[in-house]
Order: structure tokens, then C-alpha cells, then sequence
């Protein structure tokens, strides 16, 4: 969470951009290699390290003094076993999901403890539909950057089935992200790949299109602030979430259950925590055994019938919708599902390290 900023980590940003801050990123630096010289001798100080897939991490753990070092670990690739010498630097080990944290348990047999990730609550809430979109169509909301995890495929596969038999079906996708890149060759379940426009856009019309369904039915979002994104969502009929895994709980899912819209999501990994019969409907899983080079323990592929009933039992129920959403909305809010919840949980648990 705090450290040395290396241009390894800027990669995928504009050059240019970049050199207007490169002197606050050089006094950053220095800054950050003060505080610990000073305050290693002076008082004890608590350090939040970001540890991703095997454990990886950039900052220093060899800090000096009597420093408390807490490993913040969010993973989706579950081979751990040799990399578990990488956590004995840490005092504590803090994750986001359950998913997580019983494979932590597993590797090092210690407590870890669980704080889940939330929403800005003054943003995202229940709002009645703008008018911003056409009244007369039934619109499905999918977001995340596109990739195999997050399962992009899936939906539209699901969505494909779907559209044939509801003229009035529309996909709206925040799917865009700045490193298009990474996702260009993204095929999955589908016969076609995603490729780049001439200009190096995601192409994402096309992959649709190429995929049987009429670009027409699909709304390409571009990249979008956090909170234009919540007047999407009051305009938005159904959500969609079918991630083969999720290290924590999805932020676009629970920003759609907080206001208020009602979800269908896989019920795998991270998303164990967040969705039951109760506020969404959880689509059950088949096991994904590969996923290039990562170990997939726990990821789930979304079964594909379950999930065009699940859309097919929200389009022709209007009051099921609203009964769901506003059930999403208030488990959301009952329990703590926000940033402002998790930073007090945060304060509190390091407080008494």
C-alpha cells in the first residue's frame, strides 16, 4: 500500500501524461524512504504491504525498529504451497474473502483475518430509473475488465440465447479498461476471439457481433468515473456477474446490489461472501480445472441453462426485480458493506496488533 514507485509499476500509462508528476513521484520516494529511517528508531509504526498472485510484492518488509508489518493478500491463482516462505516476514496476514483466507489457513495453519471491501454508500444507492435510456427495452448490466476470470464469455453466450427471444433485450457492458492489451484474444466458450479496432480499441461490438449477437442490442460504455457509473445503474433493469473467481467480493457486483439492482452471479470463490437465495440469484458452478499456468481451486464456470432462467424469471417478473433489488440493497447496508465500514474495521483490528 505505501512504497517506492518504480517505473515497472506505470506500465499500460500515457508517457506524457506521466512526466507533469515525475517530480512528486521523485519526492514521494524520498519521503517514503524518511519516514522509516525516522520513525524506525523513534516509534513502533504499522506497514500495509499488497501481496497478489504468488504472493508477490513490490515494497520493503525488511524494514528496520519495531515495526509491525501486515501482509494484505488478494489472489485468484491458488497455487500457494511454494511460495509460502514469502509470508514469514509478516506479523499478521489480511485478506478479502473467505475464499482466500481458507487457502491462507490451509498453507500456513495461522489465524487470517477477513475484511471484506465495500462501496461509497452516498454514491451508490437505490434511485428511480432517469429516462436516460429507452423505457421500452430490458437492459442487462455486465462490468470488469475483460478476461477469462471474470468470464465475459459466459455472459455473452447466455445473453445470445436470451436476445433471440426477447426483441426488447439489451446488454449494456463497462468492459473497457486502460490496457486493452491485455484482453485482445479473450475467447473462452465462444467461437470468435476479441481483437483491436485500427486505432487500438477494444473492438467490442464486433466480438459481439461475430458471436451472433446484433451490435445494435449491445451498449459499448467507455471508460467511466466511479460515480457516473452510478447513473447507469438506476437506469439498469438486471445485473450479471459470471466470474469463474473472485479474490474478493467483486466491486461492480456490489455496487449494483447497493443500488438496488437485482443480480444474477456466479456462487464461487469471493462471491460466496456476498450473494445468497436471499438478495441475488446465484448460479451454480461446474469446476474449471485450467486456466493457462494458474491453479484453479475453487474457480466455477457458470452453468449456462440456470442462467438464462435466471434472466427469463427476472424479465417476466417485474415485482420479483424490485423485491430482489431492494433486498440486495438492504443486505448491502445491514451488513457493513461499505468503505466507511471497512475503514473502521481496518482501524480497529490493526489498532490491537
Amino acid at each position: 500500500m505505501g512504497g517506492l514507485i518504480k517505473p515497472e509499476h506505470l506500465t499500460g500509462l500515457d508517457q506524457l501524461l506521466l512526466n507533469e508528476f515525475a517530480e512528486k513521484f521523485i519526492s514521494a520516494n524520498k519521503l517514503w524512504e524518511r519516514r522509516f529511517e525516522k520513525e524506525a528508531s523513534e516509534k513502533k509504526t504499522t506497514n500495509i504491504f499488497s501481496l497478489g498472485n504468488q504472493l508477490y510484492f513490490n515494497d520493503r518488509a525488511d524494514l528496520p525498529g519495531k515495526n509491525i508489518k501486515v501482509a494484505r493478500s488478494i489472489f485468484e491463482n491458488t497455487n500457494l504451497k511454494p511460495y509460502k516462505e514469502k509470508l514469514s516476514d509478516f506479523d499478521a496476514v489480511l485478506t478479502g474473502s473467505s475464499w482466500n483466507k481458507q487457502l491462507l489457513e490451509n498453507l500456513t495453519q495461522k489465524e487470517i483475518k477477513v475484511i471484506h471491501e465495500g462501496v461509497d454508500d452516498t454514491v451508490f444507492l437505490p434511485t428511480p430509473k432517469s429516462g436516460l435510456l429507452p423505457e421500452e427495452n430490458f437492459y442487462i448490466f455486465s462490468g470488469g475488465k475483460i478476461e477469462y476470470r471474470k468470464g465475459q464469455d459466459l455472459v455473452l453466450q447466455a445473453f445470445q440465447i436470451f436476445a433471440e427471444r426477447h426483441p426488447d433485450a439489451r446488454l449494456v457492458v463497462a468492459w473497457r479498461s486502460p490496457w486493452p492489451h491485455l484482453s485482445v484474444g479473450m475467447k473462452g466458450v465462444l467461437e470468435h476471439e476479441l481483437k483491436l479496432t485500427n486505432d487500438n480499441f477494444l473492438d467490442i461490438k464486433r466480438w459481439c457481433s461475430e458471436n451472433g449477437i446484433p451490435d445494435w442490442k449491445v451498449i459499448d460504455l467507455p471508460i467511466m468515473s466511479n460515480y457516473s457509473m452510478s447513473q447507469i445503474y438506476r437506469e439498469i433493469d438486471v445485473g450479471i456477474q459470471l466470474s469463474r473467481a473472485e479474490a474478493c467480493t467483486c466491486l461492480p457486483l456490489m455496487e449494483m446490489m447497493a443500488s438496488g439492482i437485482p443480480c444474477v452471479a456466479s456462487l464461487n470463490t469471493g462471491l460466496m461472501d456476498l450473494i445468497n437465495e436471499k438478495n441475488s440469484i446465484p448460479i451454480e458452478c461446474k469446476e474449471v480445472t485450467e486456466c493457462n499456468a494458474l491453479e484453479t481451486l475453487g474457480w466455477g464456470h457458470a452453468d449456462l441453462d440456470a442462467t438464462v432462467e435466471a434472466l427469463e424469471t427476472v424479465y417476466q417478473n417485474k415485482s420479483q426485480r424490485t423485491n430482489l433489488g431492494d433486498s440486495a440493497a438492504s443486505w448491502m447496508r445491514q451488513n457493513g458493506r461499505t468503505w466507511s465500514h471497512h475503514a473502521l474495521e481496518l482501524k480497529t483490528w490493526l489498532a490491537n496488533l
